[in-house]
């Protein structure tokens, strides 16, 4: 669901008239990755799965408290990683970039209750919070601010309209962009043995970010490391990197 967000959201043509697919595809992709996440960072810590109650009614849709839940136990759990520079490198990557936390916060919006706005605008029952439009705007703004050349990009455009394809397009791969970041980190994480579940799930996270590559296994190979844990090995021999191994 991520990676098919993901590639819409880089190739999409008509921003306005697609958001809303958009905005599905990708908070059920992120919201999917982060319980994943952290219900392998509950099986390091007790080798069982949390509990279905955890997951409805702790986490619900509540994307910005799963994130920091999430990034804050891939700090606290770095050290075991084969080669712990690959992870330090994509946290600091996430946490670099400015755009990430009002996305997230647009797909939250989304995914709790946004997703029912213009419904409940029509059953005469509007919603208090501002549409996700709203946030997803917000978040494009941030963009702006911190990347010169597309905030050029746009100024030129409001006088050569011929540009606005070029923008758009620009635009929403530097969204893509942040979405694509936050998935490298969780990705290195699990190839780099940082939840000490082993290694394959990150391999099959890498494998899907290929542009080529869609539908998301990453459930069956989650299924595989729990086996693997509750056996009371940590399988060193698939702790060695995939790729990008650094010499010291």
């Amino acid at each position: 669901m991520l990676a098919y967000g993901i590639q819409a959201l880089r190739t999409a043509a008509f921003i306005e008239t697609t958001r809303d697919p958009l905005m599905t595809m990708l908070s059920i992709g992120v919201e999917k990755m982060l319980k994943l996440g952290l219900g392998l960072v509950h099986v390091a810590d007790t080798r069982v799965w949390p509990p279905a109650s955890v997951l409805k009614n702790d986490y619900r849709h509540d994307l910005i408290k799963m994130e920091a839940l999430l990034r804050e136990a891939l700090m606290h759990n770095v050290d075991p990683a084969t080669h712990r520079y690959w992870v330090d490198q994509a946290l600091a990557a996430v946490d670099a970039d400015p755009v990430w936390p009002p996305l997230v916060s647009a797909l939250n919006r989304y995914g709790q209750e946004g997703r029912f706005y213009y419904l409940d605008a029509l059953a005469e029952n509007p919603q208090r919070e501002e549409s996700p439009k709203t946030f997803w705007d917000a978040a494009e703004r941030v963009a702006l601010e911190h990347e010169p050349e597309l905030d050029n990009l746009f100024q030129r455009m409001l006088t050569v309209f011929s540009l606005s394809a070029e923008f758009c397009k620009k635009l929403n791969e530097r969204m893509a962009d942040s979405l694509q970041r936050f998935w490298d980190l969780v990705a290195m994480a699990a190839v780099q043995c940082a939840w000490r579940t082993g290694q394959r799930l990150g391999s099959r996270l890498q494998i899907d970010r290929a542009p080529d590559c869609r539908g998301l296994t990453a459930t069956s190979a989650a299924r595989w490391a729990i086996g693997k844990y509750r056996g009371g090995a940590r399988n060193d021999t698939l702790a060695t990197p995939i790729w990008s191994t650094r010499a010291d």
